[in-house]
């Protein structure tokens, strides 16, 4: 082989230049900084946002029980508070407080009570089918440590009610008009619910809370 073939050869050959190589090099260093960015900051977003939305399903769901009845809790099933016909049609009755009527025997009307450390965080009632001075209740209670909604039966058991756990205050109160007049008939219903935060863009964990307020008309109690 001649020594201009040899050069004809080594010329023909494509590659790539120093340059290129700097562009190509800088231009997958900007693509990988820009997707790690978007990770971190998706990331950091959803640490902030998961706790605040867990303590808001778990408001919502203290609320939902207490107000409309426990659908599932210790063996109980949501349709323990009985039955009534409309027609040739029967409808099972929900055991939360909306369903509530009068005490048998009195005219008074669903109690709300204090315990220690949380005024106005129990409510006792009947239902239709309740006998004699037998009570249900929904009262805010404690497990390992953690705030959580709890249902008695009529069988005088207490249930804590599953997903209820992490919030921090439960309050019953008579509805007041802007008027000033009390309603015994309407209760309202207030659930507090918190989450400490931690591994996010801030340098100390933060608490993020809600607060979830519902009235809640007896349709039984007048």
């Amino acid at each position: 082989m001649s020594l201009i073939t040899v050069r004809s050869t080594l010329n023909s050959r494509k590659g790539f230049t120093l340059a290129e190589v700097l562009v190509a090099t800088i231009i997958g260093t900007m693509v990988m900084a820009s997707a790690w960015s978007v990770y971190v900051m998706v990331w950091q977003w959803w640490a902030e946002t998961s706790p605040r939305i867990e303590v808001e399903r778990t408001a919502r769901l203290a609320l939902l029980n207490i107000i409309d009845g426990v659908t599932s809790v210790g063996g109980l099933s949501g349709d323990v508070a009985g039955s009534y016909t409309i027609g040739s049609t029967s409808y099972k009755r929900r055991n939360g407080i909306a369903w509530a009527n009068k005490d048998p025997g009195d005219s008074s009307y669903p109690q709300i009570q204090d315990q220690t450390g949380m005024p106005a965080s129990r409510i006792l009632y009947h239902l239709e089918p309740d006998a004699g001075n037998t009570k249900r209740e929904f009262y805010y209670g404690t497990d390992n440590g953690q705030g959580a909604v709890y249902y008695k039966h009529t069988n005088g058991v207490s249930y804590m009610l599953n997903g209820t756990r992490g919030i921090t205050n439960l309050k019953f109160e008579k509805f007041v008009d802007p008027e000033g007049y009390s309603y015994d008939n309407i209760i309202k219903v207030t659930v507090t619910a918190q989450k400490e935060v931690y591994g996010t863009r801030a340098q100390q964990s933060y608490t993020v809370g809600v607060v979830y307020t519902d009235t809640v008309y007896l349709r039984n109690a007048l």
